[in-house]
């Protein structure tokens, strides 16, 4: 009787597949011209070696939380897709990964239309959550620190052929109020000082352009390409003109989460066999220190300002913690038609909690929500499914609230 092999199609099966699916044994024997067995040359024989088991690194209870405020902020939103990433910045580890849509594991069904892992193999222009890039590299190199004086032109800033414009007119913000306002202006003069070059490796540094190694099939580069030109780079600086995936985001936050450090993204923790005997334990895998823990630290600081009444994410706010984050908006560019679409947009919020020492780093990106009830922001829209996760895994995780909370949310 002869059994067909079956092979990991996708995802982590597909990754890891040479361990999950084991090796077939077999028998060698010496035969005459006729095909009769040599007697009496011994057969040589290699036994079969079963599969293992793998252990992951998701926690099964973020996993069913995040799952869960994922698919009530597409049903709130109207958006037909969507990524929520929550990792463990101290290692690297992804502790949930939803995606919607997502096909039925078992049956298959609508796997043609809803197998796309919006994680890893989706890219988007990320808006400002690629601000924090320019913020981090400005003040590693003791360019700024968060209390620098910035001017931004009054919303309207011209150079050439170069310009831009501004969501409001801001006329000198600090470098802390750049972040917390989200200022384009504000963060292409920070960037401007770092020069293009610079600019650029830090970014690569960063992980940008380039797979992050985690054990999921398919998993796509991203774009982000050198230019010369003054028009691209302005655009890079606050978002545009590069590609990213949801979890080349969430490992640079997680750097900046850390004190500079960008680990590889883990989702195998370890290797067991069927008597449930450890085979091979996952170390955290270190890529590159890309930032200092003063600059990452101070980073964090500004981060922090964007989740209060004066920056863009108070929906973004935990009862009983301090967060850092960043929101993102950006403008879906239609690829036919060579333009960016007026009202629609990629909606998302990249944020740790607690912001001094982050236990968790949680990425939530909605695309093209059509929603009318809010403003299509990240602010209004991926911050709130942030807050609503977090909330619930800080409890989770046991982690000691530092700020006094109301009494009217304590009662709830």
């Amino acid at each position: 009787m002869v059994f067909e092999k079956e092979i990991g199609a996708f995802g982590v099966e597909r990754a890891l597949d040479e361990i999950l699916a084991g090796k077939d044994g077999h028998r060698t024997s010496m035969t005459n011209a006729r095909g009769l067995l040599i007697s009496p040359e011994p057969s040589v024989i290699k036994p079969p070696r079963p599969g293992m088991n793998i252990q992951l690194t998701l926690d099964m209870e973020i996993q069913s939380i995040i799952q869960e405020e994922l698919l009530a902020g597409i049903q709130e939103h109207q958006a037909p897709r969507g990524c929520v990433i929550v990792m463990d910045p101290r290692t690297g580890g992804i502790l949930g990964l939803a995606n919607y849509p997502a096909f039925h594991l078992n049956t298959l069904d609508d796997i043609d239309t809803k197998g796309i892992n919006f994680a890893t193999q989706m890219v988007y222009e990320p808006g400002s959550t690629f601000k924090a890039i320019a913020a981090a590299a400005a003040l590693n190199e003791k360019l700024i620190t968060p209390r620098t004086p910035i001017y931004c032109h009054n919303g309207y800033y011209r150079s050439g052929k170069l310009e831009m414009k501004d969501h409001h007119a801001y006329g000198t913000l600090s470098m802390e109020q750049v972040m917390a306002k989200s200022s384009n202006i504000g963060i292409y003069k920070i960037a401007s000082q770092l020069g293009m070059q610079r600019f650029y490796q830090y970014a690569r540094d960063f992980g940008f352009g380039s797979r992050t190694g985690v054990a999921l099939s398919g998993e796509v580069n991203g774009t982000l390409r050198p230019s010369e030109n003054p028009t691209t780079f302005s655009s890079m600086t606050f978002g545009y003109a590069v590609s990213v995936t949801p979890l080349q985001i969430a490992s640079a936050y997680a750097a900046i989460a850390n004190g500079g450090k960008l680990y590889k993204p883990q989702l195998l923790q370890a290797v067991i066999t069927n008597d449930g005997t450890p085979l091979q334990r996952t170390e955290p895998e270190l890529i590159r220190e890309v930032i200092t823990p003063q600059a990452a630290a101070q980073l964090r600081q500004c981060l922090k300002a964007v989740v209060t009444k004066e920056g863009t994410a108070l929906q973004a706010a935990v009862p009983g913690f301090q967060v850092a984050g960043k929101t993102g908006t950006a403008r879906k560019f239609n690829t036919q038609r060579k333009v960016y679409e007026k009202n629609r947009y990629t909606v998302s919020f990249a944020g740790m909690l607690p912001a001094d020492d982050p236990a968790f780093v949680c990425v939530v990106v909605i695309d093209d929500p059509q929603t009318q009830k809010v403003t299509r922001y990240g602010g209004t829209i991926a911050a709130p499914v942030f807050a609503k996760a977090a909330a619930r895994i800080a409890r989770h995780m046991h982690l000691t609230p530092t700020e006094e909370i109301p009494k009217s949310v304590a009662d709830q």
